[in-house]
Order: C-alpha cells, then structure tokens, then sequence
C-alpha cells in the first residue's frame, strides 16, 4: 500500500531528472533547423552577470533551447493545439485546404507611418536635386491580401490601410508611390488572387510577383525608356518544377505540419532573351565578383533536393548585387532598394536597364543608402518592399543596418 503512494512521485522525479540528465549530457546545438534561428548557448559566468540577474535570464533561455528532445516536445505540443482546433496555433492560422495565414496587425501605426513617409520624401528631395526619379512600391503582403481566409469573427489587420495612409502622406512631387494593392483588388477577384501566393509561405509565387511586376513596367515607363507593358502570355514561356515542395515560411514555424504539395516552384522566363545572357556581379563590378545567372538565380534547382526554400526557389539575399545587360536598347542605370519580395523579380526588373544596382538594406552593416548614393550616381531609384513591411529600419536611408 506504502509502494503506491510513492510509485508516482518516484516516477516524476525519475522523469524531471531523468530529462534533465539527458539535457546535460547531449551536446549544444547551435541551430534549430526546424525553427530557422539560432540557439541559446551557455551564458559565461561572471560577477556582475550574476549580480545584475542576467546570468540566470541567459541560463533559463539555455536550458529552454537545449531541452533534452526539445524539438520533438514543441511539435507535439503544436500537434495537440492544432487537434483543438484553435483559431491560432503558434500566431498562425490553417485553413481545411491548407492555406497558413499569420496573424495580421490591427494597428494603425500613425507616428511609424508619418516616419516613413518623411524619409521618403527626404531622399525624395535628395535625388531630386541630382536629377533622378523615385518610386516607391509596396507591394500587396499576403498577411493583408489573403485576410479573407480567415475566420470571419477574426479582424482583418490594418495592412491595406496603413499602405494607403503612408501612400498619402507622400509628396507627389518627390516620390512617385504607387498603390500596387489597390490596383490588384480592383483587377483581380478574391479567388484568382489565390493563384499569387504560396500557401504554406509568407511571399507572393511567380505569378503574384509578375503583377508587381507589370505595376512597376507600367509606372516607370512613363519617365523612363523601358518597354511600355509586360505582356505575358505572347513574351514568356511559364513553367513548374515537378516533385519539388516549397519548404513554407510559415509551416516552418508549425514544424511542418501543414500539406505544401500544392505550393510549387514555377518560372516566367523570356521567350525571345535569356537571362542568362546578363553580367551578375556579387558586389561592385569587377571580374573577381563576377558570378553565373546559376549560382544567383534558382540555385535549387542545381540539386536534387525535393524540397526548396523560398531563397533558392528564386534568389539569395545579398548586400549588393550588379547585373549588367548589354542588350537592352537604352543607358538607364538603376537602384533596386529591395526586400525578399523583389527575390523573384530582380533579374526580370534588371533587364528593363542598362545596369541594375541591387541593394538590400538588411544585409550591408556598414553603408546606409545615402552612402551608396554618394559613390554612385543613377537615373532612377526604386524601392521594392512588401507592404507588410512599411515602418522601421529600412526606412532610415541615413543609417546602416542594425
């Protein structure tokens, strides 16, 4: 009788010391794979981290990241939530056909938004006065675009307000912003707008980003000598890649859980030019950056991975990118200012110039964009983000990255 009442609390301390054990004894790992982020590692052990409690914050992150099966425990963990049938599971939400969507905003950000529109209409007046054209295109973020999959009792996000009072608080003078959501919502049904976006991701596909694409075509042609229209059907030859699966964004975050058959990798490619023909160069140009379309462009698909990622699905991030197209009938040379949404577009967007300087803000930690532009001179500057991403860092065009 005595045995059963300590049976159980014999079991959870040989369970409690028993993880424990196995947590010390298996090596530090210093990535999670399945979350894409680096892990905690043992804090150094110093007076004035023990004094000051830092030392105890870093080992409770420690031991959380270092858990013993760690990676197994939040997957069951995700599984069970998702069983529930919880409106959100770790910030997302999965519809019956598969489609994950992220939790939107629902806050109008006026003092972050008023920031960023004042920073582009500084550099607006900054290249003005060198005589160069500014566009500015946030494009439509799946987190807004899609909200209707969501549960109707669930608000929407601020997303495609905030765009549209950022975009008014541009002067028109200076900075040519262009609303890309508003035009792909008076164009194009809910339903066809699920043909431009990944299920499982949180970017646009191939056909989404040709929207932005024709969108931009269609603005800067207007002061620039590029072709007029972006006419698809005549000018490309569209393909998929078959057995390949996109490892989603968002499904990684659910510990891929979530069916991403349906999202492919799929190209538009030129039907009477090869992008191939370009100059890519990984940094200034000069023969030692000089690097093949392969190496830039759709390097997944030199592997025999069945699943890709986003970035070699279409393109890497880099600080600073040049392409060079000699074939082009014009002398225009362009900043491309970009985030990941641009990734699937950027040779497209290079051939419509000259020379096509490609800059990503978040990856150059040691020049700003007005550093750029005191080294480099250009006849138009576009600014390529999603609209998801309209305030912060990326505005401050006086400041490297952080």
């Amino acid at each position: 009788m005595k045995l059963k009442h300590f049976l159980l609390p014999i079991l959870f301390l040989f369970f409690i010391f028993g993880l424990s054990y196995f947590s010390m004894a298996t090596p530090d790992r210093e990535i999670s794979e399945l979350e894409n982020r680096g892990l905690a590692q043992f804090p150094d052990l110093t007076k004035d981290s023990v004094l000051s409690g830092e030392y105890f914050k870093e080992f409770e992150a420690y031991f959380t990241d270092q858990f013993f099966g760690r990676d197994q425990w939040v997957k069951l963990y995700t599984i069970w939530e998702m069983m529930m049938n919880k409106t959100y599971v770790n910030g997302y939400h999965v519809t019956k056909d598969n489609w994950i969507m992220a939790q939107p905003s629902n806050t109008l950000k006026k003092e972050e938004l008023n920031a960023s529109a004042a920073a582009l209409n500084t550099l607006g007046t900054r290249l003005q006065e060198k005589g160069t054209e500014l566009y500015y295109f946030p494009m439509p973020a799946k987190v807004f675009e899609m909200a209707e999959l969501l549960p109707s009792f669930v608000p929407r996000g601020k997303g495609i307000e905030s765009t549209d009072y950022l975009l008014s608080n541009l002067n028109p003078n200076l900075v040519n912003g262009v609303n890309v959501s508003k035009k792909l919502n008076k164009e194009v049904s809910f339903e066809k707008k699920k043909d431009y976006y990944f299920k499982t991701d949180h970017h646009w596909n191939i056909k989404g980003a040709f929207f932005g694409f024709g969108s931009l075509i269609e603005e800067v042609s207007k002061t620039q000598p590029i072709k007029k229209e972006l006419n698809v059907e005549e000018n490309y030859t569209f393909s998929c890649e078959k057995g390949r699966e996109l490892i989603g964004s968002w499904n990684r975050n659910l510990h891929m859980l979530v069916d991403a058959n349906d999202d492919r990798a799929c190209y538009y490619q030129p039907k009477e030019f090869s992008l191939a023909e370009m100059d890519y160069y990984n940094g200034s140009i000069s023969e030692k950056n000089k690097m093949a379309y392969s190496e830039y462009y759709a390097t997944g698909l030199q592997t025999k991975h069945s699943k890709l990622e986003y970035h070699d699905t279409y393109a890497n991030n880099y600080p600073e990118l040049n392409i060079v197209n000699e074939e082009v009938n014009n002398e225009t040379r362009a900043l491309l200012i970009k985030d990941s949404y641009a990734n699937p577009l950027v040779p497209h967007i290079a051939s419509l110039f000259k020379q096509t300087t490609v800059f990503d803000p978040r990856y150059d930690k040691k020049r700003s964009v007005n550093d750029l532009l005191e080294t480099s001179s250009f006849d138009v500057v576009i600014i390529l983000y999603n609209s998801n991403n309209l305030t912060g860092d990326m505005y401050q065009f006086d400041q490297p990255a952080k």
